[in-house]
């Protein structure tokens, strides 16, 4: 019994990478959550009717006000989470900055921000989360003049960049462990092959006629973030983000 007890999770776990969200029901959602490390008591969701379909649409707004998700932090990391098992990529450790929360304020230490330390503490800001940051999230990590937002989002598009280079791996500067070398060439290629090869999956996955977009309600993880449009050519970046590919390489080399 023992033994099947320890099996159920990762059973469960290979279902939901396998087959996706869709078919949850309410008491799955709910184990689903659990095993994300943000326990929803089962009371709420059965209120609310949060099936995994529901879940793949909920908004930042719905997870702090209906499902009192209190930081930007899990609120994020969960919908990047949502995002990666909806486009069947798994369980595994989103490709992105993997600093935590003390590594992120060692590096606004560096930016000479140390005022905003407390800020990104509260809100559970780690390095996954960081590169997510829009200007909206910083009102309320203590970024309130308009030049200081510019400030730290022209810093946070930086680190970006590098860390889609393969340049900045493991602690903010000196905190945590330094920095691993950039990726070789074998590397990248490697890395490379496999965003194409889950970019071809999720480019087969959202092929809709345009006459289909008038009639339903389309998934926010269908729309480009930079250019707002439904993606018709789409690719995943390593902060866990659908982006339209011309739009991302755009940005990318500006």
């Amino acid at each position: 019994a023992a033994a099947e007890a320890e099996a159920a999770p990762g059973a469960f776990r290979a279902r939901v990478a396998a087959n996706g969200l869709g078919e949850l029901d309410v008491q799955e959602t709910c184990e689903l959550l659990h095993q994300l490390g943000i326990p929803i008591p089962l009371t709420i969701l059965e209120k609310e009717e949060v099936s995994g379909i529901v879940l793949i649409g909920l908004t930042e707004d719905e997870m702090l006000s209906v499902l009192s998700i209190k930081t930007i932090g899990e609120r994020r990391r969960l919908t990047g989470a949502v995002r990666r098992l909806a486009n069947h990529q798994g369980f595994g450790v989103p490709k992105t900055l993997p600093w935590d929360v003390e590594q992120v304020c060692v590096w606004l230490a560096e930016q000479e921000l140390e005022q905003l330390q407390e800020g990104f503490r509260s809100q559970s800001v780690d390095g996954e989360v960081l590169l997510t940051l829009t200007r909206d999230d910083l009102e309320c990590l203590g970024v309130s003049t308009l030049g200081s937002k510019t400030t730290l989002m022209k810093k946070i598009a930086n680190v970006k960049k590098q860390c889609y280079a393969g340049e900045v791996v493991g602690g903010g500067g000196g905190g945590g462990g330094g920095s691993s070398p950039p990726l070789s060439a074998e590397q990248q290629r490697l890395a490379l092959e496999d965003l194409m090869q889950e970019n071809g999956k999720l480019a087969a996955r959202l092929k809709l006629n345009q006459a289909s977009y008038a009639a339903v309600e389309l998934p926010t993880n269908f729309f480009c973030p930079i250019t707002t449009m439904v993606m018709d050519d789409p690719v995943i970046a390593m902060d866990g983000h659908t982006y339209e590919r011309g739009a991302i390489e755009t940005w990318f080399h500006t």
